[in-house]
């Protein structure tokens, strides 16, 4: 019994193990409103800013679906998201909504 006890507790613990060892990507997809800006930054692609004056042109309703998309499209690629937070950065008088996505690292 004593040995099937000690055997079942190390594979516990080297799968316990394993799954800490995890490494992940992240990115951020941070949409600014008032500025009519969308970023996304990565620690596999770097940084993208787009500016949506000019891919919605005055059509200022489509910015938060560009936003939207943007996150669909970093889902279909294997990116969960984690967090989402609204930032109120109240120097400039506008709220940053800023989510964070992760995916373990290949």
């Amino acid at each position: 019994m004593k040995p099937l006890l000690i055997a079942l507790a190390l594979s516990l613990f080297s799968v316990g193990s394993t799954v800490a060892q995890t490494v992940h990507d992240y990115v951020s997809v941070d949409f600014s409103p008032s500025e009519r800006k969308l970023g996304v930054f990565s620690s596999v692609d770097g940084a993208n800013v787009i500016d949506l004056k000019v891919t919605n042109m005055s059509d200022r309703d489509k910015d938060i679906l560009t936003f939207f998309a943007t996150i669909q499209e970093l889902e279909a690629k294997g990116w969960v998201v984690t967090d989402t937070h609204i930032f109120p950065v109240t120097s400039k008088g506008f709220a940053m909504y800023v989510w964070f996505l992760r995916r373990a690292k290949s």
